[in-house]
């Protein structure tokens, strides 16, 4: 990934497309894109999952959304997971409020990353998901 935030950091990138034009980008940005196409793809097969809007970049947009989940604790139980999954070190995604509602966001930026990681990453929402749900259940038994 090349970080172009900070003025130092575009020699990064300006070496790179001096030395190999502006091909290898366009060739990386339009796998990320397809990628992306093919994970929402996937994810609308899930019906635990449900997707917040049709891709047009490298960004996807999503909830899980197990059919016992409460919509009052819809997005708490986003953030849960999210975080859950960030301590955890596999998988970095970012949340998102869309039109108020707290989502989980994906955005493909390596060019190495396959569908198979994405679909790896879905277990691992449902994994961490179904975890938190059994611990909520469990805390609220005990009250």
């Amino acid at each position: 990934n090349i970080e172009c935030t900070k003025r130092p950091m575009i020699m990064n990138l300006w070496g790179v497309w001096t030395f190999h034009g502006a091909s290898v980008f366009e060739e990386k940005i339009d796998y990320l894109c397809d990628l992306t196409q093919r994970a929402y793809q996937e994810l609308k097969k899930e019906e635990d999952f449900e997707v917040l809007h049709h891709p047009e970049a490298n960004m996807l947009c999503f909830r899980y959304k197990p059919l016992q989940e409460d919509h009052s604790r819809i997005a708490d139980f986003q953030l849960k997971i999210r975080n859950q999954l960030k301590a955890n070190g596999n998988f970095f995604i970012s949340k998102v409020s869309l039109d108020g509602e707290i989502a989980l966001r994906v955005v493909f930026m390596n060019h190495n990353t396959q569908l198979n990681h994405f679909k790896t990453l879905l277990e691992e929402i449902k994994v961490t998901g179904k975890t938190i749900l059994q611990t909520s259940l469990k805390s609220a038994m005990t009250l």
